[in-house]
């Protein structure tokens, strides 16, 4: 809504210069004043002043009084609310906080006698008690064929099975084969060396290693790729049975 002040036009003037619309009045006194007159009115030390905005005369200073304790009940009323939030947040904190730390406390015995129980289980030499075990299937007297076949090789020296239907096979040549129980080639690679491999085995993830005696090295096959994992230094490469004389029997990880 437009001020009355500004839509009547030259109506309200400062009491001192007559200059429009005065933008401060004195509240004691009773008159308009300008910006550039409330220098001259202040300077009046024979009575009291109180200049205000053109827009709050009227209001005493009571009225401010009683307006600042009510906003100051207002901003008390806030802060005391604040806090009680604050309170309870943190007395749920510090339960939460209360029952971790007895879970914790409860769970420290566990675990100290745990590690003693290890501890003593380190130093001790008794095994236990044993138990036969139970076989669920009867040792054969004699060895059962399952299947009969005819390889490529004239001498096989080593046979381990990738699954239960295919095997790998390695004999007197530099050619590794896989075959199905029915006797069908599935796959053949040769040895890196060229020469005839010392054993063979297969990994759990399903890859074929071989031992090859004339570069001392183990190696992997990986779809139609060898990749050589270990090669010895000044030790020959053997698979071996029986032996009579000193053997050296090394362990590597990948």
């Amino acid at each position: 809504m437009e001020d009355p002040m500004y839509s009547l036009q030259d109506v309200i003037r400062c009491d001192l210069c007559e200059t429009p619309v005065p933008p401060k009045h004195c509240d004691i006194c009773h008159i308009h004043l300008c910006e550039a007159c409330v220098g001259e009115h202040l300077s009046d030390k024979s009575k009291d002043h109180y200049i205000v905005p053109f827009k709050l005369r009227g209001i005493t200073p009571k009225s401010l009084d009683k307006q600042g304790e009510a906003l100051h009940t207002e901003i008390d009323t806030i802060i005391k609310g604040m806090k009680s939030e604050i309170d309870d947040m943190d007395a749920q904190h510090i339960a939460a906080i209360d029952q971790q730390e007895d879970a914790i406390n409860r769970t420290i015995p566990k675990i100290t006698q745990a590690i003693l129980d290890l501890k003593r289980l380190l130093d001790t030499s008794d095994i236990g008690s044993l138990s036969k075990l139970v076989i669920t299937y009867p040792l054969l007297d004699e060895a059962r064929i399952l299947t009969d076949i005819q390889t490529e090789y004239r001498r096989l020296y080593s046979v381990s099975c990738l699954s239960d239907s295919e095997l790998w096979t390695c004999g007197d040549d530099n050619i590794l084969r896989l075959y199905n129980l029915q006797g069908e080639l599935l796959r053949s690679v040769q040895t890196k060396s060229g020469h005839w491999p010392r054993d063979i085995a297969v990994t759990r993830s399903g890859g074929l290693v071989y031992a090859d005696g004339r570069d001392r090295s183990i190696n992997l096959v990986s779809g139609t790729k060898v990749k050589r994992l270990i090669t010895l230094r000044g030790d020959n490469l053997f698979v071996t049975e029986w032996d009579t004389g000193k053997v050296k029997i090394l362990q590597y990880n990948k």
